[in-house]
């Protein structure tokens, strides 16, 4: 259900609060795949700046698009994990966000390899792995990250950032598996993360 007033009238992007709460009612009452796609994409849009990210949470908003993961069509859960990308930007919302890291990552690993869907999983848990905070809920998946880094194109390899980061998963204390040494020839040929920023 929705939350109460975020506290304040006005937002950034084109939409007021009021407008955001509006949105948030319908998304959570409709059942029109049309309908929560072109919601789905308004959030998202507002979500790129940052006063817009507190009051979708403070809304109960980051529930009303987790449910969105679990609507049996690809480009409503697409539409959803677009606008968790932004959402994610904020540390707040990250600690609301942890809890579908392992749906999500689950996602990229039932995705036909390059689609849309499996970028837009990609690019949520690159954003939400800036710190090794949830690393750790990630780990089981690393095989999954390092087969994409060489099956995928170039598109899907540079959206990697978590399987960049796995000098960050050592520190951690987390084993990595057997298939990276299998594939060290490859691995250490892989780009930087700095070089994968850049030509993103």
């Amino acid at each position: 259900t929705l939350g109460g007033s975020d506290g304040s009238n006005s937002s950034h992007g084109g939409l007021e609060a009021r407008h955001i709460k509006s949105l948030l009612h319908l998304l959570e009452s409709t059942e029109d795949s049309s309908v929560q796609e072109q919601i789905l994409v308004t959030l998202g849009n507002s979500a790129a700046f940052s006063v817009n990210q507190d009051i979708i949470r403070n809304l109960g908003g980051l529930s009303l698009i987790g449910k969105m993961l679990s609507v049996p069509i690809t480009d409503v859960k697409q539409k959803a994990l677009n606008a968790f990308n932004n959402l994610s930007m904020n540390t707040k919302n990250q600690e609301e966000l942890k809890i579908y890291i392992t749906n999500v990552c689950e996602e990229v690993e039932a995705s036909s390899v390059n689609s849309k869907l499996q970028l837009a999983s990609l690019r949520f848990l690159t954003n939400i792995s800036v710190t090794d905070d949830y690393h750790y809920m990630m780990s089981s998946f690393i095989p999954t990250f390092l087969h994409l880094l060489f099956e995928g194109i170039e598109r899907t390899q540079v959206q990697q950032l978590p399987v960049s980061r796995l000098g960050n998963f050592k520190t951690c204390g987390l084993q990595l598996p057997e298939f990276s040494s299998q594939h060290s020839p490859q691995v250490l040929k892989l780009p930087s993360l700095e070089t994968l920023a850049f030509t993103y």
